[in-house]
């Protein structure tokens, strides 16, 4: 997911996940969700903390960027039954 930098900070983020967790529990039958988050996007963690997914583990240089190794966490959200 991607929020463009004018939107940042309005609780977009927030509202955009919070209805993509609703829409996978009652529409797919989702049990959980998983997503990955380099270690350094502090405000996607926060984010994503917010609305209840939490750190299971953190893959050590997984990720090449621009030549540059980097770590991710890997987070999970059990999704609860919306009926």
């Amino acid at each position: 997911m991607y929020v463009a930098p004018e939107t940042r900070r309005s609780g977009v983020g927030s509202h955009l996940v919070v209805h993509a967790l609703e829409y996978a529990a009652r529409d797919l039958g989702v049990l959980q969700v998983h997503l990955g988050v380099t270690t350094e996007n502090e405000a996607a963690l926060t984010l994503y903390r917010s609305v209840g997914f939490d750190v299971y583990a953190t893959e050590r240089g997984c990720l090449l960027i621009d030549g540059v190794l980097c770590d991710e966490h890997l987070l999970v959200h059990f999704v609860e039954s919306v009926e």
